[in-house]
């Protein structure tokens, strides 16, 4: 078994300790992107989500204080994503630090546009565990057709720095990981997209199964993404008789032991809520257990996310068609 399976074999057991609180917690550092990609939910309806949000950047004191109220009361891992670019805050590397002081793993998802020499240092010298970048084109155009505003050979240069870099340094962690979001424009690209992962050198390439968000009405976006479909066994969804699209297995809820942390510490139910319509407390002045304790949040849970009664649950991930080893 090699150290990255090693490493996913003893965060699965330390996870599964937990039977109350939520086992991953995602954080939103920023709301602020430096690409506007063609899927995002985050930017379907202008800069609405953006908007949504009091503050731009969460700061390392605020951070710090979310991490305080939780620490030793359960096991979580910590999730850098939501809306946003992560590596946007300049103290992202000084809250994966804090987290990695304290034995708590952490991830974080980014588009890699903004790695440096000097980040990829302070990202090996946090303790960072995984990086997860999302790159949806084997090749350039379709790349750069998608993720709009990246650079393919800037990211791929990028990642490339990072394993050589960490290789330099004699170490295995962080691991990094590859995400490729599977599209009738980039079907073809997935023997490709192996290959580069291979000659990269990354710990894991994995596709991923198109979301349609359609908690919205902005009628473009949903044309747009209709262009990009593909059904059969890389798609979560299938076509009725009557043209719309339905999940393949609705089940329960995949959220229902996750929760989302705004980067004004507002606790909401999952990262398909981009607007944060669904707030049950500020866990920068409380703790994130009296929150996931409160009648309220219990019974939504229980009655409303649990029988998937809202229009983002009706297009989420399900557990069996998401995500696949390339």
């Amino acid at each position: 078994m090699n150290e990255y399976n090693r490493y996913k074999e003893y965060l699965s057991r330390y996870l599964r300790e937990n039977l109350r609180y939520p086992r991953s917690i995602f954080i939103e550092v920023t709301p602020l992107c430096n690409l506007r990609c063609v899927f995002c939910p985050c930017y379907i309806e202008g800069e609405e989500v953006t908007e949504s949000r009091n503050t731009r950047y969460m700061s390392l004191d605020s951070f710090k204080r979310i991490i305080d109220h939780i620490y030793g009361r359960f096991n979580f891992q910590i999730c850098f994503t939501y809306s946003g670019e992560p590596l946007m805050n300049k103290d992202i590397f000084k809250m994966v630090r804090y987290l990695s002081e304290h034995e708590i793993p952490v991830v974080i998802h980014s588009n890699a546009m903004l790695l440096t020499p000097a980040r990829i240092e302070e990202m090996i010298e946090s303790g960072l565990d995984r990086f997860i970048v999302s790159f949806d084109g084997a090749t350039k155009k379709t790349y750069e057709d998608v993720r709009r505003g990246g650079d393919f050979d800037r990211v791929v240069n990028n990642i490339r720095c990072l394993v050589e870099r960490r290789k330099e340094a004699g170490l295995t962690k962080p691991f990094v990981e590859m995400q490729f979001v599977v599209t009738s424009k980039n079907r073809d690209e997935i023997p490709l997209f192996r290959r580069l992962c291979e000659d990269i050198g990354v710990d894991n390439g994995y596709t991923k199964t198109l979301l349609v968000f359609q908690d919205t009405d902005n009628i473009e976006y949903i044309e747009e993404v209709k262009e990009y479909f593909v059904e059969d066994d890389v798609a979560r969804y299938k076509r009725t008789d009557d043209g719309r699209l339905i999940l393949k297995d609705m089940g329960t809820c995949p959220e229902i032991q996750n929760c989302v942390i705004t980067v004004d510490g507002d606790v909401v139910i999952c990262c398909f809520d981009v607007h944060g319509k669904y707030r049950f407390g500020n866990c920068i002045e409380k703790g994130l257990d009296s929150i996931w304790d409160s009648r309220e949040y219990v019974r939504f849970r229980k009655n409303v996310m649990n029988r998937r009664m809202l229009n983002i649950c009706k297009f989420c991930n399900t557990s069996t068609h998401i995500t696949k080893k390339v």
